[in-house]
């Protein structure tokens, strides 16, 4: 038990040095931007596609905040990832790690808002509600997502129960 605990301080240490130093290049990166007259607002934006919706969640945002954003966003260029992808794994960041299932459900919806025709995010809101007890409303999701995915093995097993 030790021997995790000091493992989990040493990772928590490297984490935390590690962010000092992107805090401190990105910081020299908007000096030099200010300078230079770009028009990059951080250094995420160059070094990646999109910025990453946890830099909301690591901010102190919502759910119903971090919705509004990507509610906000240019689907065609976008600034934040709102993948389908993406936004199923922050449904279940909420669902899993943080225990907010109220949030995950927002968040799972909106991804069906977002992606109507894939069967992914039918899944998830149907896992999502069986967990918080809503089995008919779930058995329904998982329904739409086999209609979109017949293949959808977890939506099979879901619903034989």
């Amino acid at each position: 038990m030790s021997y995790y605990f000091a493992k989990n301080l040493g990772e928590l240490d490297t984490f935390r040095s590690l962010k000092s130093i992107q805090e401190d290049a990105n910081s020299l990166f908007l000096l030099i931007n200010e300078e230079l007259g770009n028009p990059y607002k951080d250094i995420e934006r160059v070094t990646q596609k999109y910025k990453t919706l946890d830099k909301l969640i690591n901010t102190g945002k919502t759910s119903d905040e971090i919705i509004a954003v990507i509610k906000a966003q240019d689907r065609k260029d976008p600034e934040y990832n709102i993948s389908e992808r993406y936004i199923n794994s922050l449904g279940y960041y909420y669902l899993n790690t943080k225990k907010q299932p109220e949030d995950a459900l927002k968040i799972f919806k909106l991804n069906i808002e977002l992606y109507p025709e894939s069967w992914n995010p039918y899944d998830s809101y149907g896992e999502c509600l069986v967990h918080i007890g809503d089995i008919e409303n779930g058995i329904k999701n998982y329904k739409k997502s086999l209609e979109l995915n017949p293949e959808n093995e977890n939506a099979i097993k879901e619903e034989a129960h």
